[in-house]
């Protein structure tokens, strides 16, 4: 015979019951209003409503762009690359998008490219070896070399628009929508980024680690043009510096739930991390990098979480026989 349930069970079981019930309601709402939430988020972000259709039906493709400008980022590849298709699967995006791995010749061999291509969804990407675009002046540091050769992505004009992901990055959320980004009425830059974090405050400057971007033919001959003209500025950030010399204030913001920085906000501004981190699309791990550190005890710091996001990878690729494990033991 079964034991009677006590009260105090059953009051636990009552509150487990209405927590699931909230949590549905919850998911519910977040589904509806990121269908609808597009750029801005609250404050002083401007809030700009989805009007346009979803990718279906556009002749046009997109693309999501990467760069490999070392060997000292590879072990960030396969998390990204996992967290991104996973997420697209989840959502269905449509068979019109590409995914695309710049890699600069000089800095990383073909060895290293077919051990890429062996990892989880590996064969999803076109890696394609490119020359790198130099920075101006000799001063930059090793860190950012070859950081300049972002700008090829206003020249992809094979593409409508292409979404920029750096590699330090952990996809938690749909980040689709960021194609249409400049079908939107109100939008006529051909760049939309979100605002840099520093001091407890948004910056004027955008943060150059997640970007949309509309190519056009000559863009980047004009970026370049101005780029040899570049004497002074952050060699710190140098591609990024370039990038708010030139474009200023006229570019599209987007919502921070595109660029949860790590360093910027978790660490130095937790109230604004704790005030967007429910509706994260992106977690940007700025600052140490997490494939140098330990798992953290702590489950709220986002390093224990791209460490579990990495520990699945490795489950699965173990399964398969893909090449995470040489990747990391080659770290």
């Amino acid at each position: 015979m079964h034991k009677p349930l006590s009260s105090r069970t059953c009051g636990g079981l009552k509150s487990l019951i209405f927590m699931a019930i909230m949590l549905f309601i919850v998911s519910v709402v977040f589904m509806v209003v990121s269908e609808l939430d597009v750029l801005g988020a609250k404050n002083d972000m401007p809030a700009i409503h989805r009007e346009t259709g979803a990718l279906d039906g556009e002749p046009s493709r997109y693309a999501y762009v990467t760069f490999i400008t070392s060997e000292g980022f590879l072990p960030a590849f396969p998390v990204l690359s996992y967290s991104l298709i996973e997420t697209n699967l989840k959502h269905q995006v449509p068979e019109n998008v590409d995914y695309i791995a710049l890699v600069i010749k000089d800095k990383v061999n073909q060895t290293t490219i077919d051990m890429l291509k062996n990892t989880l969804y590996g064969d999803r990407w076109q890696f394609k070896q490119v020359d790198s675009i130099p920075a101006p002046t000799p001063d930059v540091k090793k860190r950012y070399d070859g950081v300049f050769t972002k700008l090829m992505l206003w020249d992809m004009t094979q593409y409508k628009s292409v979404v920029f992901l750096d590699l330090d990055l952990l996809i938690v959320g749909p980040t689709h929508d960021l194609f249409t980004v400049f079908d939107l009425p109100d939008v006529d830059s051909d760049l939309a980024a979100c605002r840099d974090v520093a001091k407890k405050n948004y910056q004027e400057g955008l943060n150059s680690g997640i970007m949309a971007v509309r190519p056009s033919p000559g863009r980047l001959d004009t970026m370049l043009t101005e780029l040899r003209k570049l004497s002074n500025y952050d060699i710190n950030h140098p591609s990024q510096a370039f990038l708010n010399k030139i474009y200023g204030t006229s570019y599209t913001i987007l919502s921070p739930i595109y660029n949860m920085g790590r360093k910027g906000m978790y660490q130095q501004w937790p109230e604004s991390w704790n005030e967007y981190i429910a509706d994260a699309r992106i977690l940007h791990y700025t600052g140490d990098k997490p494939w140098n550190a330990r798992k953290p005890k702590s489950i709220t710091d986002p390093v224990h979480l791209w460490h579990s996001v990495r520990d699945e990878v490795l489950f699965h690729a173990t399964r398969l026989q893909t090449s995470e494990r040489l990747i990391y033991k080659k770290k």
